[in-house]
């Protein structure tokens, strides 16, 4: 509930929380999920070449920058070690953004080995990254899938895309229920040269068959 930090480029500095919200070089980060948070920042040696094979040193370039680090501690001992972030890149003053941070327009649905999703507070758009076949729950919404998918759906429509590529895939039939309404859709997977592209399918229209 209090303002976000506000890092210095340059100053060297650790701390570590529970939650973190802070603000460097005009861009925003907030953690979404509790854990032992790291933020760091000081000056490190800008490696020019590692970024970019055609950058000389000749060239002029600063040899250190201003960094900051931002990472989750999950100890030795790992079980279902999981972690989510934000980063805003028009925060705004530090009060425009410590009200950002006190309201998050994101929620976490999923975020497991099988399963990543979220929705937009905003507009109720759900984003998840399906990496097997599953279901994913939430409130009045349930999306069940029977092979690897990456879905999006925006009001009635519903976005996906093969993850894998998959040029034997033909298909991934989808189940949604949402307020007690159950739509089976079929969404047909492209192939050949539009083998990943996107597809996009109103599930209005195949409710209504």
């Amino acid at each position: 509930g209090g303002k976000p930090v506000l890092v210095s480029p340059g100053n060297a500095f650790t701390c570590h929380a529970s939650q973190i919200a802070a603000l460097h070089a005009g861009i925003g980060y907030l953690t979404l999920t509790p854990g032992n948070w790291v933020l760091s920042g000081d000056k490190r040696p800008a490696r020019w070449h590692e970024f970019d094979l055609r950058n000389r040193p000749e060239a002029g370039y600063p040899v250190e920058l201003p960094m900051m680090e931002l990472h989750l501690d999950h100890g030795r001992e790992i079980t279902d070690g999981a972690g989510a972030y934000l980063v805003n890149f028009r925060p705004g003053t530090a009060e425009e953004f410590a009200r950002y941070c006190a309201e998050p327009p994101v929620e976490i649905l999923a975020n497991t080995r099988e399963l990543q999703a979220v929705r937009d507070r905003r507009n109720g758009c759900v984003q998840a990254v399906f990496y097997e076949p599953g279901e994913l729950r939430a409130d009045d919404l349930a999306i069940t899938v029977d092979a690897p998918v990456i879905l999006m759906l925006r009001n009635d429509t519903l976005h996906a895309a093969d993850p894998l590529q998959d040029p034997a895939r033909k298909s991934v039939s989808v189940t949604l229920e949402r307020n007690g309404v159950r739509t089976l859709v079929e969404l047909p997977m492209p192939d050949g040269v539009n083998s990943g592209k996107t597809v996009s399918i109103s599930t209005q229209k195949e409710s209504q068959k």
